[in-house]
């Protein structure tokens, strides 16, 4: 069921107006623009804590301002009367429920309220305009900090043959991988050893890609989270640590921009999709893998931690694992030659 357009129009015409009203003397707007698969974002913030919250994940994209940015985004929260969020039309729109989503979409706007973040998202890709609020941004968890906005691209780069993927990509600038898989597989570790090794970092657990003109990968987030007993931590990467109470236990969260400034990547062509999977065998292994088997692997789970339309997901990754080598790489417990793997696959022996 489609939303009658003029409601969403008026809603997102009431959300802008919300922001500027947060905005006020003592409630600076920050703007910041960074570069992102080529595009040029512009992101305005309300408030000094909001900014220190969702900015440090794109560091590495920081950009000079540009007159006519390709897409805006909002960014304020609801501790001030003045910035809250006028109710948005689920009441008149074909909404879905998914787990702890709620949202809308048509070929033009996209509304999402994720329950377990309390953060609302929404786009409009016709007048390139995007809306992230929260009540609170004190209290805003760690996966969102790691990944914020991630909802307002996957919708807005869609028509550009772009998606988010829920995987990590490292390489080099003539050519990288994505290391996919579900949470505990090793991905992040293994992107993490590879980035002390001297590969370039392109993300830990979102990155944007494309099939067309060629596969590549897109640097979106510089976060990284990972066990705190892993080898990665050293070089004084503590201090860029959120307060203790915002990390699960057993897990940190950096933002690799601060450790290892001169190893951030934009992006870079694919030339591979790696499946990692921990074993306690002491060698790491891998071996080529049929497409399909990878397709199987990644998709789903893509789907279902991004919020993507499933039928372009589909044809998409499908494309794009057809044009790269697939491996599945059994991790050992001896973590040097983990890095010593992927540089085998990069270099395709």
């Amino acid at each position: 069921m489609t939303a009658p357009q003029h409601l969403l129009q008026a809603f997102f015409a009431k959300a802008t107006a919300s922001f500027h009203k947060a905005c006020a003397p003592d409630v600076p707007c920050q703007d910041l623009s960074f570069a992102l698969a080529g595009q040029r974002i512009r992101l305005r913030i309300a408030g000094a804590e909001m900014a220190a919250q969702i900015a440090p994940a794109f560091e590495q994209l920081a950009a000079q301002e540009a007159l006519s940015p390709a897409l805006t985004v909002y960014a304020w929260d609801a501790r001030r009367s003045d910035g809250l969020l006028p109710p948005p039309p689920w009441e008149r729109t074909g909404y879905f429920e998914r787990g702890n989503l709620r949202g809308y979409s048509d070929e033009r706007f996209s509304l999402v309220y994720d329950h377990s973040s309390d953060v609302f998202s929404a786009v409009d890709c016709l007048e390139n305009v995007g809306h992230y609020w929260t009540r609170d941004a004190s209290r805003l968890p760690q996966h969102e900090l790691s990944a914020p906005l991630r909802h307002i691209f996957q919708r807005w780069f869609q028509p550009q043959g772009i998606f988010v993927v829920h995987a990590a990509a490292v390489g080099r600038p003539e050519g990288g991988l994505l290391l996919a898989g579900r949470g505990g597989s090793g991905k992040s570790t293994t992107a993490l050893l590879c980035l002390q090794a001297g590969l370039r970092f392109a993300g830990d657990d979102f990155v944007l890609a494309s099939a067309t003109p060629r596969p590549y990968a897109f640097s979106l987030y510089n976060s990284a989270k990972a066990n705190g007993a892993t080898v990665i931590w050293e070089g004084g990467s503590q201090a860029t640590l959120p307060d203790p109470p915002r990390v699960p236990a057993g897990k940190v969260l950096a933002y690799m921009n601060r450790v290892y400034p001169d190893r951030m990547a934009e992006g870079f062509p694919l030339r591979a999709v790696v499946l990692p999977r921990r074993t306690p065998q002491t060698d790491t292994q891998f071996e080529r893998i049929a497409s399909d088997v990878a397709y199987r692997t990644i998709v789903p789970d893509t789907v279902l931690r991004t919020l993507a339309e499933a039928p372009f997901v589909f044809r998409a990754f499908r494309e794009l694992l057809a044009r790269v080598d697939c491996y599945q790489m059994a991790l050992g417990t001896d973590l040097a030659q983990i890095p010593r793997a992927i540089l085998r696959i990069l270099d395709n022996r």
